[in-house]
């Protein structure tokens, strides 16, 4: 039976790169005593699969991961309390929030993973810049106010930004007092690294010891609403 948890990794834990977290999950599993379903093949895996992933170094609040257990779900064997008990296995600075069932018949994360709202934050202006970056500051909206993201300029370019062979359209930009909130479609093909790159590129940043990146979620951009979730 596949179970839905949305975790937080905050503090040393976003440290932990991507590729340890299948084993890391599983490994919490098996300590607090749930049976994990295993691929098929010669090397069998436990199923787990994952939101598309973070650079080390980016705090996240709300990330999905999909575990499959062996749960009969008709005798209603899953322990009510599971994420206590998941909390209490899964090392510190991860904190899971609530669990949920999808259905049978519901899409992969791969597919609902359509968009990622961040905050970005500037804390160290690139000392090879002989001014502040007011080209990036300039034109960010005042604090509260929510803008069409085609309306947003340089460094994101009118709602775009080019990485390398390609634009990243932006659906939503909005300043949020220090923090600048960006809402970006397809993660998976837009990670936050490249925004971190073009950033670089236009000496506002020297690198990303300048700025503080939170994914606050990822999931399905909800238009009428303005926000992102799974």
């Amino acid at each position: 039976m596949r179970v839905r948890f949305i975790y937080s990794k905050r503090n040393g834990a976003c440290f932990v790169p991507h590729i340890a977290l299948a084993q890391m999950f599983s490994r919490s599993a098996s300590r607090a005593g749930l049976k994990l379903t295993m691929t098929q093949g010669f090397s069998p895996r436990a199923k787990i699969s994952f939101a598309p992933e973070l650079p080390a170094g980016v705090v996240a609040l709300n990330e999905p991961v999909d575990m499959f257990f062996e749960f009969d779900k008709f005798n209603k064997s899953i322990p009510e309390n599971i994420v206590d008990l998941m909390n209490d296995s899964l090392p510190e600075g991860f904190n899971i929030s609530r669990v949920i069932f999808p259905p049978d018949d519901s899409p992969s994360l791969g597919k609902v993973c359509k968009a990622a709202e961040y905050l970005i934050r500037i804390i160290n202006v690139n000392p090879s810049t002989a001014t502040p970056p007011s080209h990036y500051e300039r034109h960010l909206p005042v604090s509260g106010e929510a803008v069409n993201a085609r309306n947003f300029v340089s460094p994101l370019t009118k709602g775009r930004c080019q990485l390398a062979d390609r634009e990243v359209d932006f659906i939503n930009v909005e300043k949020i007092d220090d923090w600048t909130k960006i809402i970006i479609k397809d993660p998976a093909q837009n990670p936050i690294g490249g925004l971190v790159k073009f950033m670089i590129s236009e000496n506002i940043i020297s690198g990303w010891q300048d700025i503080n990146i939170v994914r606050t979620s990822i999931g399905i951009y909800d238009e009428i609403k303005g926000c992102v979730s799974i």
